[in-house]
This record gives C-alpha cells, structure tokens and sequence, in this order.
C-alpha cells in the first residue's frame, strides 16, 4: 500500500480512537492488514532491477511528497478532533513498518547487492501477496474511501 493510504489510515485511527496509546498500537497493526490487500508494485521485475524502474520511481517519490506533505497539514486540520501529537505518532505508527524497505534498498546501493532478508522483510513480503501494476486501482478505491471517511468523522 502506498504510503499516502498508510498514513492518511493512522490518521483516521487517531480522531476515531480516543485513547491515544490504543490508537497508536492500532496503527501500526493498520499497516500489516493493507500491505495485505492487493496493490500497486512491479511484481514481475527482479527487486534490484524495480528499485531504479523509471515508472517504480516515479510513482514512490510522487507518493513521498505528498505523504511529507501530510504529516505536516493532517496535525494541523484535525487538531479539533485529536490532539495533533496523537495524530502525528499514529500517521508515523502507521508508516515505519516500511522502514525496512528504505534500510534494504540503501544497504544495496552501500554494497552492490541486496543481502539475505531480516525475518521482518520475509514476513513483509509474505503478507504483500499481491502486488501488480492494477493494484494502482485498488490503492486509489482505497484512497477515496480513507478520505470520505476522514471527512464523515471530522464533520
């Protein structure tokens, strides 16, 4: 899942739960049940060869800036319905998971190779079953339903 729907998600955990530490563990545990959802990636090319993919690159750095840009406004929009740090944490919460993705790919440029996965990466790889280029569809279905959802409960 983009990390746009990650953190957009761990967002409408913390106006939604009122206990800020439940909220954070909820969105963390968010990240794992949509990486398990069917979603966008470049299944069919080697992992080395994806990482510098023009169209792969593309679109993570376009989904970077504005994942940047929401972890700046959402704190701010919401501050009526959750406290701002709250939110901050549980859009975080809800995105380091993929930490171990940006480790593994500056690892490989630091030594030319990816080297054997941490039990983390397997398990991350395991529960991302589907990942194909029309999986773009089910990320913006995904996208429009986070947002309805966040503008429902902040009315």
């Amino acid at each position: 899942m983009t990390a746009t729907n990650h953190v957009l998600t761990g967002a409408l955990i913390a106006v939604t739960v009122d206990r800020p530490l439940l909220a954070i563990v909820l969105a963390f545990i968010s990240h794992y049940v949509l990486d398990s959802l069917p979603q966008f990636g470049l299944s069919d090319i080697p992992e080395a060869e994806r990482d510098s993919n023009q169209k792969f690159v593309i679109f993570v750095g376009f989904d970077s800036y504005i994942t940047l840009g929401l972890f700046w406004l959402m704190p701010f929009l919401l501050q009526g319905h959750a406290n701002p740090l709250t939110v901050f944490a549980c859009m975080a919460a809800a995105q380091v998971p993929d930490a171990v993705w940006f480790i593994r790919h500056m690892r490989a440029n630091r030594h030319g190779a990816y080297h054997e996965q941490h039990w983390t990466t397997r398990f991350h790889k395991f529960i991302q079953w589907c990942e194909r280029s029309w999986g773009v569809y089910v990320e913006l279905i995904y996208l429009t339903s986070i947002i309805v959802l966040l503008r429902l409960t902040t009315l």
